[in-house]
């Protein structure tokens, strides 16, 4: 059984604003665009993980999981990554019964990374 990692959502925000800034190198734009990708992309990501995961393929949705370590990373979303590697791993191990809760999680920290990038937006450009 997977034990999770993540905060509670009532946390204040999903991404640490200042470590996505520090390791673009103080590129703020370079930030934003990031930014704006996930959250254009992040419905997408989603849907693909939902289709692996009722189809039960196991390569593709730890394919998809490992994607979402690496962009949460790139975020600095912590909870996200804490997540995607509990469903990486249970994919990987083929624990279908940890897969659907774990997938929901995600839903959810992607939708709480989602609703904070405005605000971390607006931050953004307080800096410029």
């Amino acid at each position: 059984m997977m034990i999770s990692r993540t905060r509670a959502s009532s946390d204040p925000s999903p991404m640490d604003l200042d470590d996505v800034v520090r390791r673009r190198l103080g590129d703020e734009s370079s930030c934003a665009a990031l930014l704006h990708k996930f959250a254009a992309r992040s419905l997408d990501q989603v849907a693909a993980l939902e289709r692996a995961a009722t189809a039960r393929n196991a390569r593709e949705l730890a394919r998809q999981a490992q994607t979402l370590i690496g962009l949460a990373d790139h975020l600095a979303a912590r909870d996200l990554e804490n997540c995607a590697t509990d469903l990486e791993r249970a994919a990987s191990g083929q624990q279908w019964s940890e897969v659907k809760p774990l997938v929901s999680q995600l839903r959810l920290e992607i939708g709480r990374c989602v609703a904070e990038i405005p605000s971390l937006i607006k931050r953004l450009t307080k800096r410029s």
